[in-house]
């Protein structure tokens, strides 16, 4: 029983110690989430500035290109006599 339970302690303690990640590993992790978090911002930074860009483009279209509120008449077609041949 004695064998049993310290081959089971042994194993446990090296699944432990073994599954554990390197410091390098963790590092890079925490490197990368944070290089996440910053593009994340970026992200939002961008989609800001693109409503901002969209307003600013309607504003311009509603202001500089607005289309006439009464259609245009067209000329009215010059109609030739019939030439006598």
């Amino acid at each position: 029983m004695k064998k049993l339970l310290i081959a089971t302690l042994l194993i446990v303690a090296i699944f432990v110690i073994g599954c554990q990640a390197p410091q390098e590993l963790k590092t890079k992790i925490d490197s990368q989430a944070e290089q996440i978090k910053n593009l994340e911002t970026k992200i939002n930074e961008q989609a800001a500035t693109i409503e901002q860009l969209k307003t600013d483009f309607e504003k311009h279209i509603a202001e500089f290109h607005k289309k006439p509120t009464t259609p245009a008449k067209p000329p009215a077609p010059k109609i030739k006599p019939p030439e006598k041949g």
